[in-house]
């Protein structure tokens, strides 16, 4: 059997969908797409930037509780761009915190951020340019 695959979206859990929703539209340019609401609250939704769509869920679990966070930054959200040194210049200049720009041994030029629940956004670029990095061991925040 051979998949015929359309498109892929993950879907994430998020305990605040209120802020993930503002930090994809807000910090990376994402629109929102598709939701279900109910009462006024949002429990699903797609967020939507050309033609990668991310969709997000409210979940139950304590983002704030000790190491929570560090459990969900080992799901990474690998953004492929054509302009990665200016979308880092323009997350630096909007006070986000990012990890330094590397180049990779696997041919990569990127960086990492933490959206709001704590899941890695990876923000990379394909690059010809020598490693500044020897693994990826050092390329985590």
């Amino acid at each position: 059997m051979a998949i015929q695959l359309i498109r892929s979206a993950p879907m994430l859990a998020t305990s605040d969908m209120h802020e993930t929703i503002a930090f994809y539209r807000d910090v990376l340019g994402f629109s929102l797409g598709d939701k279900f609401e109910s009462g006024g609250v949002i429990s699903w939704c797609e967020m939507k930037l050309g033609s990668a769509s991310i969709m997000f869920t409210q979940h139950e679990t304590d983002t704030e509780a000790p190491g929570a966070k560090d459990v969900f930054a080992q799901t990474a959200i690998v953004l492929y761009v054509s302009n990665v040194e200016e979308v880092y210049e323009d997350l630096v200049a909007m006070n986000q915190s990012v990890s330094p720009l590397r180049v990779t041994v696997y041919g990569m030029k990127e960086f990492d951020l933490r959206d709001p629940t704590g899941y890695t956004v990876r923000i990379s670029q394909s690059t010809d340019e020598a490693p500044t990095i020897e693994n990826e061991q050092s390329a985590l925040f």
